[in-house]
């Protein structure tokens, strides 16, 4: 697509949005995005205890689509992931059952969740960055994310130019490359 140009007339409108892992990076780009005279924010929808594996808890694909109507953001940042790293998913197409967790049959499944997810708000304008999971103190739950992970980040491979996937483990990493508590 074509590379639009901001300006301090036309801003780059950025909306952050996802569980409670996107709550403090979505602050810090918020004042990022204040500092600077091309950026505006359209704000930080973090929520806890949710993801896409469960929208009985919290529908965040019919969030998502209404807030990409209403808010028209050039960029949308998600983080989701850090609840989904379970084996029980809500909202199956008819006949769908999952397997274990990162079994083909819900990775496949979490794969059609995250594409829809980027698809629906490639196709109202705006371009994903897609923030990924940590590593954590548990090297069992960080196994659990680096699975999430993947499936994320093949995701936004298939939309090149349309969605980013960030990958945090380098970022937020300690000096000797492993999980790092500040």
């Amino acid at each position: 697509p074509r590379k639009a140009a901001f300006t301090p007339k036309r801003k780059l409108k950025i909306w952050i949005a996802g569980d409670s892992l996107v709550i403090t990076p979505g602050y810090a780009i918020v004042r990022a995005a204040g500092a600077s005279h091309v950026m505006q924010s359209a704000g930080v929808d973090g929520r806890i205890a949710t993801g896409l594996t469960r929208p009985d808890v919290f529908n965040w694909f019919d969030e998502i689509r209404r807030q990409v109507k209403e808010l028209r953001p050039d960029v949308v940042v998600l983080d989701f992931g850090g609840n989904d790293d379970k084996a029980y998913m809500t909202g199956l197409p008819e006949g769908t059952t999952i397997d274990d967790f990162g079994g083909s049959v819900w990775r496949r499944e979490y794969a059609r969740r995250v594409g829809g997810v980027m698809n629906v708000i490639n196709r109202a304008g705006g371009f994903v960055v897609w923030l990924g999971l940590p590593q954590t103190r548990s090297p069992d739950q960080t196994a659990r994310f680096d699975v999430v992970n993947a499936v994320v980040e093949k995701q936004a491979r298939k939309r090149p130019g349309r969605a980013v996937y960030l990958d945090t483990y380098r970022l937020f990493a300690g000096d000797d490359g492993g999980y790092t508590q500040y």
